[in-house]
């Protein structure tokens, strides 16, 4: 589920690319400008995000899960400081709901966001958790949240509480609930002053004012009427929020303005979210706006935008309201309407207003000529002629428009390259998903071929056996006949004697000389039958050696089977372990210096070798410029006379310097751009003597690395020199004047030294 839910994320990022990545651009930019760390701004704005899909007791919804998880993804790249909790029975919730009630104590905004089933029971709004039964309107205290315990959970928050609530559906209990009868006459207002029933299980959820200041509370739809969950990935209202709630500097108000008015055109008007609740009249947004020197913001908004909040903060008339609008918008045709509504607002009653200037017949012709100019220079060239004609403000917002729309075609054009590289990141994954599928189906064809292998080398050990087996049996019954033949022949002898013996009598000469031709015949028949029996011992031997060889060669067999199979799973697990080790070689290198520690760990328990290269340059890449690299160099450099500010571990300016003096007066060029690595720090340590030459002020002379006051000469004696003593006195001024020229002509700074 981890992996599609993944790639489901993937898909909507390229989809909704186009709305969300200047607000992401614009967060990032503002908490890499802004003076304090990230953890500091987290600190400082916390989110609670609740999503529940998965009821057990009442229809499953299919959006609240992934608009949670949308909300909690854009609430951490704002910023914010983010607990979240999806599918949560009671306990669960009501622990989520204490544990943030002490992290929002410490924070300057909190805000609260669930997406669910909510229900209003008897006047009282409920939050449900995915396990309530909610069999009668009496279980709702017991069995499900109320909204008053999730509004009290973000009181400890200094400066906003924000609760937003994207439940607003019908009930799912109705049908089953039992419901108690009350008192027909027990009604109360509602948040408009109206006067309603308090229906035991109403329709979506009950209005509600907070009671504490600075607090609002945020409803998909208007009390009483529900919310829907959309046909796209987010419902209507989870989209609209991530699209407004957290661009830089938006007054939250403002925000929630244009929520609704999305939300509106998104649903074709049947569903109007509304916000309960008030705050001051500054300016207050979830996500600050970019510390930047650049034209200001509302130069690159939507005009439609502009004139969407000023038609907000129309409704409101207030002054400071209009304040708010300049402070979000402080140039432009709509601001300077606004500053007219708050000057109409301070002038006395019964003051006349200011005439509007007229345009004389130059400016008209002037504008009827560029009036439907597509080019934003012809409006500036109008208003630098024009600036104070009543086209002026008109020409500055069609400027505005018109490099609005360019800016916009560029933007378009930079987020069609991020959108095609983003595609491009998806097929070198699924590429790579392929090819390691490939290995792995490599590697178990390789172990199934081996299993094979040594199948088919026990089959052949067991019909090398049987084959041992039946040679043997036909030897023992060629032994059989043999032996047979030879008892045949014994007895065929032995009667044969018995009738020469009988015939004796008549013809012992011919008798005994038959018997003498039928003895030697029987002694070549039984040569004969030892030869046969002696071929028949020596096949049974050949045969039981060919037993043995066969065994031996299926044992030998099997055994490269087996050693075949360790090395491809040797070979898998090496695979493994390289897979590993490189995906956590890629979250070290993006840590960047702050994984150093991590990287020598790495490096020291390296299993894959062919990544050792990757490991040992992001390694040298982590250990340049790391602060205690860079302090330990402002040590020393303070040491060789280089560097008189304080070792604060910041490459800083002063440092740059610095390590300038230091490489001229090693007589290399002057560089401020060295890294400073652990080489760098070795050079620094193996000079024993001061580097940096001590300059001293008017008046004194350098002298054993002090600055001594110069001796004023003796008043010269005006006398006559014989010409011998100046022309021998004059070799020597040449020395001096060498000695002059050998020493630098310009004064390096003195860095270091007392005098």
């Amino acid at each position: 589920m981890g992996s599609a839910h993944e790639h489901s994320r993937l898909h909507f990022a390229a989809m909704r690319i186009s709305r969300l990545i200047l607000s992401a651009i614009a967060a990032a930019l503002a908490l890499c400008s802004a003076p304090c760390t990230g953890a500091a701004l987290a600190a400082g704005r916390v989110a609670l995000v609740i999503g529940n899909s998965t009821y057990q007791h009442a229809p499953l919804l299919s959006n609240p899960q992934k608009d949670a998880e949308a909300m909690a993804a854009t609430f951490q790249k704002a910023g914010f400081d983010v607990t979240t909790a999806y599918n949560v029975t009671n306990l669960d919730f009501k622990r989520a709901v204490r544990n943030f009630e002490h992290v929002a104590a410490d924070a300057d905004i909190a805000v609260v966001y669930y997406a669910g089933h909510g229900i209003e029971v008897r006047g009282t709004n409920y939050l449900v958790p995915i396990d309530a039964i909610l069999a009668s309107d009496d279980d709702a205290e017991d069995e499900a949240i109320s909204l008053d315990r999730l509004v009290q959970s973000a009181d400890g928050a200094r400066r906003l509480r924000v609760v937003i609530l994207d439940a607003c559906r019908d009930n799912p209990f109705k049908q089953t609930m039992k419901v108690h009868p009350i008192i027909p006459a027990k009604q109360r207002p509602d948040a408009h002053g109206t006067t309603r029933s308090m229906d035991p299980a109403g329709a979506g959820l009950g209005a509600m004012q907070p009671t504490d200041i600075n607090t609002l509370i945020a409803y998909a739809a208007k009390a009483g009427s529900t919310a829907e969950d959309g046909s796209g990935d987010h419902s209507p209202f989870a989209t609209a929020l991530m699209d407004n709630l957290f661009v830089p500097g938006l007054d939250v108000r403002l925000a929630f303005g244009r929520v609704r008015d999305e939300v509106l055109k998104a649903t074709s008007n049947r569903q109007e979210p509304f916000v309960y609740g008030s705050l001051g009249g500054g300016n207050v947004s979830l996500v600050p706006a970019a510390a930047t020197t650049q034209e200001p913001a509302a130069a690159a908004e939507d005009p439609d935008k502009v004139k969407t909040d000023y038609a907000l903060v129309e409704k409101i008339g207030t002054k400071g309201a209009w304040q708010v609008f300049l402070t979000q918008h402080p140039s432009g045709f709509y601001s300077e309407l606004a500053r007219q509504q708050i000057a109409a607002l301070e002038a006395p009653k019964g003051a006349p207003a200011a005439p509007a200037p007229a345009s004389n017949g130059d400016e008209q012709a002037a504008w009827n000529k560029i009036k439907d100019s597509t080019n934003a220079a012809d409006f500036r060239d109008f208003v630098r002629k024009y600036p104070s004609s009543a086209f002026a403000p008109v020409a500055d917002v069609r400027a505005d428009a018109l490099e609005q729309q360019a800016q916009q075609r560029d933007r378009e054009e930079a987020l069609k390259r991020e959108e095609a590289a983003l595609r491009q990141q998806l097929a070198d994954a699924k590429r790579k998903a392929e090819e390691e599928a490939k290995q792995r189906a490599e590697q178990d064809a390789a172990l199934a071929k081996a299993q094979a292998d040594a199948q088919a080398a026990e089959a052949a050990r067991l019909q090398a056996e049987n084959d041992a087996k039946r040679k043997a049996q036909e030897a023992a019954h060629q032994q059989e006949l043999a032996d047979a033949a030879r008892a045949a022949q014994e007895a065929t002898a032995k009667k044969e004697a018995t009738e020469a013996a009988q015939q004796k009598a008549v013809a012992d000469a011919a008798a005994r000389k038959k018997a003498e031709q039928e003895a030697a015949a029987a002694a070549q028949k039984k040569a004969a039958q030892d030869a046969a029996l002696a071929k028949a011992q020596e096949e049974a031997k050949v045969a039981e050696a060919a037993r043995q060889q066969a065994i031996h060669d299926a044992e030998v067999k099997t055994q490269e089977a087996a050693k075949q199979a360790a090395l491809a799973e040797a070979a898998r697990k090496q695979e493994a372990a390289c897979n590993d080790e490189q995906s956590r070689l890629d979250k070290l290198q993006t840590a960047g210096a702050a994984a150093k520690d991590d990287l020598k760990a790495l490096a020291q328990n390296l299993s894959c070798e062919r990544l050792r290269p990757l490991v040992t340059a992001a390694l040298d890449k982590a250990s340049v410029n790391t602060p205690d690299q860079v302090r330990e160099a402002q040590q020393q450099l303070a040491r060789l006379g280089c560097y008189s500010e304080a070792a604060s571990g910041a490459l800083n300016e002063p440092t740059r310097i610095a390590i300038s003096h230091y490489e001229s007066a090693r007589g290399k060029s002057a560089n401020r751009n060295v890294d400073v690595n652990d080489d760098f720090l070795a050079e620094l340590k193996g000079q024993t003597d001061r580097i940096c030459p001590l300059v001293c002020p008017p008046g004194k002379v350098a002298k054993d690395n002090q600055c001594m006051i110069v001796e004023k000469p003796a008043p010269p004696v005006h006398q006559e020199k014989a010409p011998e003593k100046a022309a021998a006195k004059k070799p020597a001024s040449r020395p001096a004047k060498q000695e002059a020229a050998a020493r630098p002509s310009h004064a390096a700074p003195a860095i270091g030294v007392g005098f």
